[in-house]
């Protein structure tokens, strides 16, 4: 029985032109920037963006992996999966979707965010001091009010780094 559920979810091929996706990170999914020093960027920082799903259930994130074939899948310990791209190429890919099927609320005010960061390293600005701080603007200033707010793990594990 399980060999032929297998061979059944194999057959799949997810397309990126319907709501799928946006639906699936409207519930489980993040935007993350990271800005944090180093000694070998000019400014003394360096400026990672992050998109990240995590679900009990290996198949949809195995299924965005091979549509995109960028990006990592791993299982945490705690059995829950993890689909993570801090690559450039996938942020390309990421933001042409997301500008077409529209998530909402919070989600969107984080997209929107991952996306003017995304547009100022195209334009070089993390490469200037006055760009810096401009994008430090735009990460999350307390991670501490999402354990207020009464999230739960999978959500926390977004912005916590482990």
């Amino acid at each position: 029985m399980l060999k032929i559920l297998i061979n059944i979810y194999s057959s799949y091929t997810l397309s990126l032109d319907n709501y799928w996706l946006a639906g699936f990170t409207q519930a489980d999914g993040c935007f993350h920037i990271s800005i944090v020093k180093s000694k070998t960027h000019k400014t003394g920082y360096s400026v990672r963006l992050e998109y990240s799903l995590k679900q009990n259930d290996d198949i949809p994130l195995k299924l965005l992996y091979n549509n995109l074939k960028m990006g990592n899948l791993s299982q945490y310990s705690s059995g829950i999966w993890c689909y993570k791209s801090t690559g450039f190429k996938t942020a390309f890919h990421i933001i042409n979707y997301f500008d077409n099927y529209r998530l909402f609320g919070g989600k969107y005010v984080d997209y929107l965010k991952f996306r003017k960061v995304y547009i100022m390293i195209t334009e070089g600005k993390h490469l200037e001091n006055e760009g810096i701080k401009k994008l430090k603007v735009l990460q999350p200033k307390d991670p501490q009010r999402l354990i207020r707010k009464k999230y739960n793990v999978v959500h926390l594990l977004c912005y916590i780094k482990i």
